[in-house]
């Protein structure tokens, strides 16, 4: 039932970007918005496959290419902002060709592994927080005078540092935790769920930020 919830908040974060669409200048913002709407489509299109083990197998070949796919429409929107760190832009899709390739492999060749999904998701939720760090190392450094509040990326990044630092452990020691005790592991991906929530919310307030034409947006 919970999970239901998070998909309902996932929705009205993407019908929001949605109503804003042609009003949002950021074109990987824009790409934000769709990659979530693909989301919801797709997690709505797998409840309805008949019997639990494809909707299992789908699922996770699904989210083994989806992750890093996201990942790198994350690399994409913060890449300018990173320009200071030396070869930034090398080594930012050097990860994104290392996440396609892993991602890709656990898709095709390792996707009876329940972990498959799980393994992704957390070399991208790792990845992620690196660089959501980096972005505010990189607003401490500027001289630039940034009005962080009207700045849609600061959101995003803001969700992505909080949602990864938490998910890390909630989904990624996810399955190591369950064969301990499943009460624990089920109580600790509930905390994942609710992160989940206040990300949608959070890339909710940045469509809302990018969608207004201000000079420094």
């Amino acid at each position: 039932m919970f999970f239901y919830v998070v998909s309902i908040i996932q929705a009205l974060s993407f019908l929001i970007g949605l109503f804003f669409f042609q009003r949002i200048r950021n074109p990987w913002v824009r790409w934000l918005i769709l990659y979530i709407g693909n989301l919801c489509l797709i997690e709505l299109a797998l409840e309805f496959i008949p019997t639990l083990e494809t909707q299992a197998t789908l699922t996770r070949v699904y989210y083994c290419l989806a992750f890093p796919v996201e990942y790198a429409l994350y690399v994409c929107m913060f890449r300018e902002k990173l320009a200071a760190f030396g070869g930034s832009r090398y080594w930012l899709m050097g990860t994104v060709g290392v996440l396609a390739t892993f991602g890709l492999y656990n898709a095709l060749l390792n996707q009876q592994n329940s972990s498959a999904a799980t393994d992704v998701f957390s070399m991208v939720a790792v990845m992620s927080l690196i660089l959501s760090l980096l972005y505010f190392w990189s607003l401490l450094q500027s001289k630039e005078v940034i009005y962080l509040l009207q700045e849609p990326l600061f959101w995003i990044a803001t969700a992505l540092l909080f949602f990864y630092a938490g998910s890390i452990i909630a989904t990624g020691f996810y399955h190591a935790f369950y064969k301990k005790s499943a009460h624990f592991a089920v109580s600790l991906f509930k905390v994942n769920l609710v992160l989940g929530i206040f990300r949608s919310v959070l890339y909710s307030v940045a469509f809302l930020v990018a969608a207004r034409k201000l000079p420094y947006g």
